[in-house]
């Protein structure tokens, strides 16, 4: 198998890939790691699971979320 034909995951841009994980859903949004965790824990931001404990985070459900973020700082 030639080099061209060897298919590495790790090589999709992130923007392209389909599922996340949380330190790479928060490259791509901007939005702190801890907040993106913190979202899951939550049930604010769904995710799915890879096998029995890798947990990813789907394209769509993560644009929902940032879609459903305030557009106003909030106020206690």
């Amino acid at each position: 198998m030639s080099e061209e034909e060897t298919f590495n995951p790790m090589n999709v841009p992130l923007k392209d890939r389909f599922t996340l994980n949380v330190p790479q859903a928060a490259a791509l949004t901007g939005i702190p790691a801890r907040v993106i965790r913190a979202a899951i824990i939550y049930a604010d931001l769904e995710v799915c699971y890879a096998g029995s404990s890798t947990m990813r985070i789907r394209r769509k459900d993560r644009d929902d979320w940032v879609t459903s973020l305030p557009s106003e700082p909030q106020t206690m």
